[in-house]
């Protein structure tokens, strides 16, 4: 997956993101190396592999998008000061706790339909990825 239009930003590309100033250098160091506005170009680039079922929502598509693009730069921008390790772990975590309540959800909504789901976890997730 390429990200359309990247280039390092630079300190300039980020306004609404906060900076650290390192006291010797006197150098910015931008929080977050890429712009909401990539990153909701990227979520809808990843849509076309798995496309996400807005349904009748009352919100935009692309509000929603711009909505998670900045709060995930935002919460990105504050890890600043964790190291490369414990923020790659941070953000597997806060993954992997989205992945799961989306299948929670998912879940609900099927039994919501009157879909039986005595199934193992297993044969579930089959049935799930096959219905794509």
């Amino acid at each position: 997956m390429r990200l359309p239009g990247y280039a390092d930003p630079g300190p300039q590309a980020c306004p609404d993101l906060q900076y650290d100033y390192l006291s010797d250098t006197s150098r910015i160091i931008p929080t977050m190396p890429i712009t909401p506005q990539q990153l909701e170009a990227l979520i809808q680039e990843v849509e076309l592999e798995d496309p996400i079922d807005f349904a009748d929502l009352p919100f935009e598509e692309a509000e929603l998008r711009a909505l998670v693009a900045n709060h995930l730069c935002e919460m990105t921008a504050a890890m600043n000061g964790f190291s490369h390790e414990d923020r790659h772990l941070a953000l597997l975590a806060v993954a992997a706790k989205l992945v799961l309540e989306n299948l929670v959800l998912h879940i609900q909504l099927l039994r919501q339909q009157g879909v039986p789901i005595s199934d193992s976890a297993e044969t579930l997730l089959q049935r799930l990825r096959d219905r794509k």
